[in-house]
């Protein structure tokens, strides 16, 4: 009943991806993966790609140092290949989104007066997605019983 978020950054940018990971930590019922672990030169992990594939939300920290991360680039390839929900995050005023993320609504962490206004929003958007798929499971195991239960009437 976890909601898996999933925080792809560039190593440059690791203290700020340590701070929202520490952010968004916070609310319950909530996983956040955030890979330190060093990368295989030039291909991602299977284990970073079965995160991506099972998270729930994939959040990209976008700034000069992303743009030029084929790492980063690989992931968000396999989040839009994967139809997850992605919502990136700029840091930095010069880091516009490229193809990859074109058409997608961004946060502007960079911007003082939108973050004081967009984090929160943030937060309460993966508060009430965690909650959806925490009733919609509860729901999902209720129908299951049910089922079992007339099954066992026969």
């Amino acid at each position: 009943m976890t909601f898996n978020i999933f925080i792809s950054y560039s190593i440059k940018d690791l203290e700020t991806a340590k701070q929202l990971q520490k952010y968004l930590a916070q609310i319950q019922g909530t996983s956040v993966f955030l890979s330190e672990s060093s990368l295989i030169i030039g291909q991602l992990s299977d284990a970073i790609v079965t995160k991506i594939k099972e998270c729930d939300l994939f959040v990209v920290l976008y700034s000069k140092n992303s743009q030029n991360s084929n790492y980063v680039q690989q992931e968000i390839g396999v989040a839009r290949g994967n139809s997850k929900i992605i919502i990136p995050v700029l840091l930095d005023s010069e880091a516009k989104p490229d193809a990859m993320l074109q058409g997608i609504s961004y946060l502007s962490l960079y911007d003082e007066e939108k973050r004081g206004v967009q984090m929160p929003e943030l937060y309460n958007y993966i508060v009430r997605e965690s909650q959806k798929k925490a009733t919609g499971q509860v729901l999902l195991a209720l129908g299951v019983l049910y089922v079992l239960y007339l099954l066992s009437k026969e």
